[in-house]
Order: structure tokens, then sequence, then C-alpha cells
């Protein structure tokens, strides 16, 4: 997981009995709802339901998220961390032109959105290398000459 600081909700966040009524809502077995200034009751927006869900879903399964903001401007080790390489390698894409991003004197800013759409270029990229290759063994064969337990009884 990427190292920001950031607010982050946890499994530990909430009590049993939350999670038990979250869980709840989640499902659709509950509704939620508001109570304005005047005490009336308003249902609780359906796109903030499956938000919430989706959440609630990843606490129980004793997952971790983290809430970020697309605007959010990363430095380059931030950046770097959020995708899993060295800073150096995003500063060559960032110089490069791979990856957008703002100068402020000799430090370089990046906003999370654009970092994001290079992980999405990249994995695509990967998954179609990958499709590739796959298909050129299956074509030659290959898969017939992998080790197979069964045959060594």
């Amino acid at each position: 997981m990427p190292v920001i600081t950031e607010s982050a909700l946890g499994p530990q966040s909430i009590s049993a009995t939350e999670m038990d009524v979250m869980l709840r809502l989640a499902s659709g077995e509950a509704r939620a709802y508001i109570h304005d200034a005047s005490g009336s009751q308003v249902d609780f927006p359906e796109n903030l339901i499956n938000v919430l869900a989706t959440v609630v879903k990843a606490m129980h399964q004793d997952d971790e998220l983290l809430l970020l903001s697309k605007h959010r401007v990363m430095t380059t080790q931030e950046a770097a961390d959020f995708v899993g390489v060295s800073r150096q390698f995003i500063v060559r894409l960032m110089d490069s032109g791979v990856i957008p991003c703002d100068r402020t004197g000799k430090h370089r800013r990046v906003r999370l959105s654009d970092v994001v759409a290079y992980q999405q270029v990249r994995a695509a990229t990967r998954k179609a290398a990958m499709d590739a290759m796959t298909d050129m063994m299956v074509e030659e064969g290959v898969y017939d000459h992998f080790y197979d337990p069964k045959e060594n009884d």
C-alpha cells in the first residue's frame, strides 16, 4: 500500500455492532436516513450508499482504504511509492513527458490523477503483451510440454 499521509480507515475504526449495522446497510437490508435542521427525514443518497458499501465491505475483510482526491499533488517519492517503483524511475518518466508534472524550483510535483492514468496505461500495455505471448505460445504448442504431475505418478 502506498505510504501517503492521509486519513485511513481500517477494521479497527468501528465496533462489531457498528460493523453489523453497516453490513446490513451495504447489503440493502437496512436504510439510512438524514435528518435536516427542521427534523425532516430524507433518504441517504443512493450513490453515497454505494460508496459506503464499498468501504464497509473492505473494512469487513480487514482491508484498509485510503481516500484521496484526484486533485491531490504528490512529491516524486509519494508517486513512486504509489506506483511501486523507484523515485528515479518516476523522475525519468516525468522528464520524458510520460507523466506530466509541475516544477517549483528544483522540485517536481505530480497530480494523483496523472499517476493513476499512467498506471492504467501501463496495466493495459502489460496485459496486451501477456495476451500476445500467450497466443503465440498456444499456437506453437508450448503449453503441451509443461510438466503434469499426474503423468509421473
